[in-house]
Order: structure tokens, then sequence, then C-alpha cells
């Protein structure tokens, strides 16, 4: 019976870590969909939620040349297409501290300067984090997708937007206002391949002293619009703070990731020393034989080692499908580059 109480013992102990991984993976996947402080107000009860931001730079991206593109491909390729470029852009969102929106099709929208319970920095420089991501977003496109008929069209406006949540089922964090429905007016009213800014973003960036080769559209229509309209193409970034910026934000993210991988570290190893059996099982006898072991078990413990054994050997058995060395990658559609 001895082993039977140390078997048991060992399948609590599983049971209590698997219970806190999941519990662990449902604050991550709460964390991934709403901004940190906005889960907070949802666990207050908190309804509804609604935030006036007074100067946001709003980011809209489109590509020229999907739908004929995607027609062409299989489901699995175009997945494997938007997933790969979908990646590739949240890396360069996350590098600049930005915030995804919303995906709709091969349509990004990306805020700059919220959500945030307090704005983290000056609006002059939301706008140019805004334009820096805005140009990174064009060379990314290049290195995942070689097709030159597929290109991008972005779009940046600054100015006021009302932010919250919406919706029951699936919330989500969504901004609304003019400046969201500008900022998308500036990607329509824009050119393939180039980043176009409103007169407004144009001057948060002198505004702030930031360094841009820039060309004037002078009255320009714009949809929806009674009078022509001043805007700007942002050719190049020769702004030295942005750059400096890029590497303390990299720099940050880098310590923080090494923070959290410490902390989880920790927290594992407490956990383990604070189970009323956690000292005991690291020190029992785990080289128990399987008939010895067999003998002893109830049915219900049987079924469960079985269970566990045999899901373990199929996925490190050669012949299982599931085995590292018989997956097959899938492969990539024609045109896209494997990040």
């Amino acid at each position: 019976m001895m082993h039977v109480s140390h078997y048991e013992r060992r399948f609590l102990a599983d049971q209590f870590e698997s219970i806190g991984e999941m519990q662990a993976s449902v604050n991550d996947l709460l964390n991934s969909m709403l901004p940190p402080h906005v889960v907070t107000l949802v666990h207050q009860g908190m309804s509804p939620i609604a935030e006036q931001h007074d100067n946001v730079s709003i980011i809209f991206t489109d590509i020229k040349g999907f739908t004929a593109y995607s027609s062409v491909l299989t489901p699995g390729e175009l997945m494997q297409f938007l997933n790969s470029m979908y990646s590739a852009f949240d890396e360069v969102i996350m590098n600049w501290d930005l915030y995804k929106v919303e995906v709709i099709g091969d349509a990004y929208c990306i805020s700059s300067g919220c959500p945030v319970a307090q704005m983290p920095w000056p609006p002059q420089e939301a706008a140019m984090r805004a334009v820096e991501v805005a140009l990174a977003l064009l060379r990314t496109m290049t290195q995942v997708c070689n097709d030159s008929s597929v290109q991008m069209r972005i779009g940046v406006h600054s100015g006021p937007v009302v932010a919250g949540v919406v919706g029951r089922k699936g919330p989500r964090f969504h901004c609304f206002g003019p400046t969201v429905v500008y900022a998308e007016k500036m990607e329509s009213h824009g050119e393939p391949g180039r980043v176009h800014i409103s007169n407004a973003t144009y001057n948060m960036l002198q505004k702030g002293g930031y360094d841009y080769k820039t060309e004037d559209r002078v009255g320009i229509p714009v949809d929806g619009v009674s009078t022509l309209q001043r805007t700007w193409f942002v050719n190049k970034s020769d702004c030295k703070e942005a750059s400096k910026l890029q590497r303390s934000l990299i720099v940050q993210r880098r310590k923080e990731s090494e923070k959290v991988r410490h902390q989880l570290a920790l927290s594992s190893d407490a956990s383990s020393r604070s189970h009323p059996h956690g000292p005991e099982l690291l020190k029992s006898d785990t080289a128990l034989s399987s008939n010895s072991l067999s003998t002893q078990l109830t049915p219900h413990l049987k079924k469960s080692l079985s269970l566990r054994l045999s899901a373990t050997d199929d996925f490190d058995s050669p012949r299982s499908p599931t085995s590292p060395s018989n997956r097959q990658k899938l492969a990539l559609p024609k045109g896209v580059l494997r990040p």
C-alpha cells in the first residue's frame, strides 16, 4: 500500500500543477485580448468601460493586390501567409510598445498613445512612434512576401478618440471617432508602398523636432471632406531620437522578459516547497518496477497511468505521426518567405 499511496500523492500533485497552468493560460488569454488596466476594470465589474484620449495617433494599413493573390492560394496556404505576415507585424508593434486594435482580413489598425490609464509619453512622441512603426511595416512586408504585385498602403492621423470595450461575447478594446475615420481615409487615399500622413500628424512631428524626409501633397480631395486637404508622404526617417528610443525599448523589453521568467521560476519553486507532500515526493523512490506497482494500483489509477504512459510513448515513438521526426512542414505558398 505504500507504493499506492506514493503514486496517489504524485497524481494529486500533478493535478494541482495542471490546474495552476490552466489558470495561468486563462489569464494570459485575457491579457492578450484586453489591455492590462482594462482587465483590472473587467475584474472589478465595471461596465461600460469608456475612455477619452485627447491626442492619439492611429495607423491603418491595407494590402493592394491581396484579393488577386489570395484567390490562387489554398485555405492552408492563405492562413500560413497571413500568420507569417501578422506575426512579423506584431513583433514590430511590440518593439515600439504600440497596441494592435483590430485585424479585418488584410486590414490592420494600430493605436499609439492608447490604451493606457494615463498617456505615458507626449502626443508628439506618439506620432513619431506611429510613423516609425509604419515605415517598419513597409520594410517587413517585403521580407514576408517577395511578390511585387502585393504592396501595402499605410495611413496615419492624429487626434482625439473615444476608446473602450464593446460586446459581451469575445469583448475587444476598440477606438472610435472622426480620428479613426480620417486615418482610414489617409490609407485609402495613399499609394502602395508608401506612408501617407495627415497634416495634423505632420504638425506633431514638427512640434516634437523629429526629422523626416517628407513630400508635400498640397490640396488633395478626401472623400467626405468638403475642402481640399494638405497631406504628406513620409519617404525616410532621419530621426536620431527614434533610433535611441528603439534601442532603449528593446533593452527594456528583454529585461522585462528576464524578470518574468525569474518570477515564474521562483513561483514554481515556492509552490513545490509549500505543497504538503512536496519534499516527500522529491525524495520518494521513482524506480518502482511496473509489475510490482500494477499489482497494487486500483483499477482507476491503473487506467490513468496507462493512458499517461501510452500518450508519452505515442509522441516519442518514431512511428507516431505526431513524433517530431515525422512532422511535415506545411509548404509555404509561392512568394511567401519563411520567417
